[in-house]
C-alpha cells in the first residue's frame, strides 16, 4: 500500500527548527506537502487549504499555539494540532492539551513526533470514518448501527448526566462485556478526588475534552465531544474510548530507558554527548555542562564541534566526524581515542581526550562522543618527563628494579658507565651487571637491607667489554603503586680507589720510615741500659693485647704499639750509672729519673707521627688520682693510650729483674693492678689487663712486640 500524501502546516518562526521537524517526519517515511507560517494572518490563510495536520510552536513573537487552537474551534475545524516546542512546564503542556491539542512534543525529543503524527493520522482517518458512519445512521438506522459497530474504538452516546444511551460493540470488547459502564464514571469511583474528567469538562466548556485513564492494568484514551441544541444548551455527548495500553507501555519503557540513560551518563565524570547524523547535539550530559559551560538548552540542536573544538580545528574535526558517521559499518562502530584541544564557553582551551562510538537509534546512525579533561594527566606526564630528564642528567647510575633483580628503569649515566646503548639494560637482571663475587651476594645483601642493614656499600660492576668498574652503592626499598621495588644509586669510584691505593703506598713508606726511627731509638736506649733490654718491646706487646681486648681499631692499636716501643726514650738523658745502680736511689737521682718523661716528649714532639705518640709518652707515668708525674693529671685528663701503657709498664717492671731487686713475678704484678684499679689505674684498663692474663693465656716472654 503506497504511503499517504498529507498536507502539513508548520507554525514556527525558526526555519532551522522547522527543517529539523521535517527531517524527522521524512525519516519516519511520511510523504507530505508542507507550508510554514509565523503570523495569525498567514495561519488563517493557510487554513483555507485544509491541512491534514498542524505542528505549532507554543510561543511565537506575534502568535501562539493557544490562539491557533481557539481559531480552529471558532471555525469548527477538526484538524489535529500538535504543540512542538522547547522545554515547557507540565502546567503549560496540560493547558495546551485542554485547549484541544492532540499531543505535545519537546524539540529535544522529536523521535516521538513521527509516532504521534502517524497515530493521529490514523485517528483522523477513524474520525472521518465515524463521521461518515454518523451520516449514514441519519439516513438508515440499521445502516447506522452497522457502521456504528464497525468503528474500532468504543463509541458511547451519553445523556446530560453521563449515562450511556447507546454504545457500539467495541465498548463491550474494550471494557469487558455488554454490561460495561462508562469508563468516565468508573474513573470517578476509583479516583474520587479526580474532578476534571473529560465528560464534565465538556459539559462545562461545550468543547472537545480529552483525558487518559487507567483501569487495572489497561490504559484508555477518552475524547468527549459535547452535543448541544439550537440554543447551545448541553444535551449530552459522544464519547470515544481507545485502548492505548500498548502505546503507554511503549512510552513508559522509552521513558524508563531514557531515565536510566540519563542516570548512567549523569554519574559518569566524563562528558557524554549524543549527536544525530548531521553532527548536531541531541543529548548533553550534566558532566558536559560542567566541562564546557553550555547548558542543555544552549547545546541541543547545535553542531557539536562548534561547542567543544577550538575554531582553528573545527573544519578538520567536522570532516572527520561526518566521515565517521557516514562510512563506518556495523562491525566498526568505535574510533580510537584521540587527544585534541578542547574549548569551553568562556574561550579557555584545555587538553582533552575524545572518543567516538556509533549507535543506531530509530534506524539511523548517531554518534556518541565521550570527552575527558586530561589536564591533570598532562601535568603528571610533564612532571614525569621532567623527572626523567633530571635523572638522565645525573652523573651517578640510577636503577629501579623488582625484588628479583629485574631492571625496569636505568638512566643515561648507567648505560654510559656500562658501555651500552640507551634502553639496553631494561629487562636485564641486576646480577648480570655485577662481578661474579658480588652477584653471588646480591640476594642475601638485599634481604639484609630490607631488614634494616646499612644501605651503603661498595661493589663492582661489569661493563659490556668485560672491564670492571668499582662503585659505591646506595640502596633503598621504595613503594611504587603498592609494589615494593629496589632503587640503587651507583657512583663510579675508580678515581677514589686509585687515590686510596696511592695513599696506602705513601703511608706504608712513611710507616716504614717511622718504624726504622722507632727501632733505632729503642736500640740506642737498650745499648745504654742493658738491664732494661727488651722492656719497651714487652710493654708494647702487652699494650697491643690489652688495646685489642678493649675494642680499639687496628689503626689506633698501631699508635699504642709505637708509643710503647719508645715510652722510655727519655731515659737516654739519664746517666748510665744511675740507670744500672743496684742500690737505692737518692732523692736527686730519682728526680733525674722522673725527668725522662718530659725529655722523651721533647725528643718525639718534632716527629709527625699519625698518632699523638709524644703526648702518650709524656703521660705514661700519670695516675688516675693525680699522684703521677710530670703534670699530676687526673682521670680523663690522661689519654686512654697513656693509661694503658701505665698499667703495662708496671706489670712488665714488677715481673722482670731490675738492678736494685730481683723479679717479683706476674702474680704480684697483677695483684698490684687489681689493688690499684679505680684509684691509680683506670678500672677498664685494669680489667682488660686481668682478662689478657686470665688462665695463663699470656706470657710476657713469648715473642716480642713489633
Amino acid at each position: 500500500m503506497a504511503p499517504v500524501q498529507i498536507r502539513v502546516l508548520i507554525l514556527e518562526d525558526r526555519p532551522e527548527d522547522a527543517e529539523l521537524i521535517l527531517n524527522e517526519l521524512s525519516t519516519a517515511g511520511l510523504e507530505f506537502d508542507w507550508q510554514r507560517v509565523e503570523t495569525e494572518a498567514e495561519y488563517l490563510s493557510s487554513l483555507e487549504t485544509a491541512p491534514d495536520i498542524i505542528l505549532a510552536d507554543y510561543t511565537l513573537p506575534q502568535f501562539d499555539a493557544l490562539r491557533a487552537l481557539e481559531l480552529l474551534r471558532e471555525r469548527g475545524l477538526d484538524i489535529p494540532l500538535f504543540i512542538v516546542s522547547g522545554a515547557i512546564g507540565e502546567d503549560t503542556a496540560v493547558a495546551g492539551m485542554r485547549a484541544g491539542a492532540c499531543d505535545y512534543v519537546t524539540k529535544s525529543n522529536l523521535a516521538r513526533l513521527s509516532l504521534a503524527v502517524q497515530r493521529e493520522i490514523r485517528e483522523a482517518h477513524g474520525r472521518r470514518k465515524r463521521r461518515e458512519a454518523d451520516a449514514a445512521v441519519l439516513s438508515s438506522g440499521r445502516k447506522w448501527q452497522t457502521t456504528f459497530d464497525a468503528i474500532g474504538d468504543g463509541v458511547c452516546i451519553l445523556d446530560q448526566t453521563g449515562m450511556i444511551l447507546e454504545s457500539n460493540k467495541a465498548v463491550a470488547e474494550l471494557l469487558g462485556g455488554p454490561e460495561a459502564e462508562n469508563p468516565t464514571r468508573a474513573c470517578l469511583r476509583a479516583n474520587p478526588e479526580h474532578c476534571g474528567c473529560s465528560f464534565h469538562a465538556a459539559a462545562r466548556s461545550l468543547q472537545r475534552e480529552t483525558e487518559v485513564v487507567q483501569l487495572g492494568a489497561r490504559w484508555f484514551g477518552i475524547r468527549v465531544d459535547p452535543i448541544t441544541n439550537g440554543q447551545g444548551v448541553f444535551e449530552g455527548a459522544v464519547q470515544i474510548t481507545s485502548d492505548i495500553t500498548e502505546r503507554k507501555m511503549s512510552e513508559q519503557a522509552l521513558q524508563e530507558n531514557e531515565e536510566k540513560f540519563r542516570e548512567i551518563t549523569g554519574a559518569i565524570q566524563d562528558a557524554v554527548i549524543l549527536v544525530d547524523n548531521s553532527g548536531r547535539v541531541t543529548y548533553w550530559s550534566p558532566a558536559a555542562e560542567k566541562l564546557f559551560g553550555y547548558s542543555l538548552d544552549e547545546a541541543l540542536g547545535s553542531p557539536m564541534v562548534d561547542l567543544v573544538i577550538p575554531e582553528q580545528s573545527r573544519d578538520i574535526m567536522s570532516g572527520a566526524l561526518r566521515a565517521f558517521l557516514e562510512h563506518v559499518s556495523d562491525g566498526d562502530r568505535r574510533s580510537p581515542a584521540i587527544e585534541r584541544p578542547g574549548k569551553r564557553k568562556d574561550g579557555t582551551v584545555f587538553p582533552s581526550e575524545l572518543s567516538f562510538s556509533k549507535v543506531r537509534l530509530r534506524g539511523e546512525w548517531n554518534g556518541l562522543a565521550v570527552v575527558r579533561d586530561i589536564t591533570e594527566r598532562k601535568h603528571a606526564e610533564d612532571a614525569l618527563q621532567l623527572r626523567a630528564q633530571l635523572l638522565d642528567a645525573a652523573s651517578d647510575s640510577i636503577f629501579l628494579y623488582h625484588l628479583d633483580g629485574t631492571i625496569v628503569y636505568a638512566n643515561e649515566a648507567s648505560h654510559q658507565m656500562h658501555g651500552c646503548p640507551g634502553g639496553e639494560l631494561i629487562g636485564k637482571n641486576m646480577r648480570s651487571i655485577l662481578s661474579p663475587r658480588y652477584a653471588e651476594r646480591f640476594e642475601s645483601r638485599f634481604a639484609r637491607i630490607m631488614q634494616g642493614a646499612e644501605p651503603c656499600f661498595e661493589s663492582v660492576h661489569v661493563c659490556v667489554d668485560g672491564s670492571e668498574v668499582p662503585v659505591e652503592v646506595h640502596v633503598r626499598v621504595i613503594d611504587v603503586n603498592g609494589v615494593k621495588m629496589g632503587l640503587s644509586v651507583s657512583r663510579d669510584i675508580t678515581d677514589r680507589k686509585r687515590i686510596e691505593d696511592e695513599l696506602r703506598q705513601a703511608l706504608a713508606q712513611t710507616r716504614a720510615g717511622f718504624e726504622g726511627i722507632v727501632h733505632g731509638m729503642a736500640s740506642l736506649l737498650e745499648i745504654r741500659d742493658p738491664y732494661t733490654a727488651g722492656h719497651q718491646r714487652r710493654v708494647a706487646r702487652l699494650a697491643i693485647s690489652m688495646a685489642r681486648e678493649m675494642g680499639f681499631t687496628e689503626e689506633r692499636i698501631e699508635g699504642v704499639r709505637v708509643a710503647g716501643l719508645v715510652h722510655d726514650i727519655g731515659k737516654i738523658s739519664v746517666p748510665a750509672e744511675i740507670l744500672s745502680k743496684p742500690g737505692r736511689l737518692s732523692e736527686s737521682e730519682f728526680s733525674l729519673i722522673k725527668s725522662h718523661a718530659l725529655v722523651g716528649y721533647d725528643i718525639l714532639k718534632p716527629i709527625e707521627f699519625p698518632w699523638p705518640v709524644a703526648q702518650i709518652v709524656l703521660q705514661t707515668h700519670e695516675r688516675m688520682d693525680g699522684s703521677g708525674y710530670p703534670s699530676g693529671l687526673r682521670g680523663e685528663e690522661i689519654l686512654l693510650e697513656a693509661r694503658i701503657l701505665a698499667v703495662c709498664d708496671v706489670v712488665e717492671a714488677m715481673a722482670s729483674h731490675r738492678p736494685y731487686r730481683p723479679a717479683l713475678g706476674v702474680e704480684d704484678a697483677l695483684e698490684e693492678i687489681s689493688r690499684g684499679s679505680g684509684v691509680v689505674y683506670d678500672p677498664a684498663v685494669a680489667d682488660a689487663c686481668l682478662k689478657v692474663f686470665a688462665g695463663g693465656a699470656y706470657n710476657l716472654d713469648d715473642g716480642e712486640a713489633g
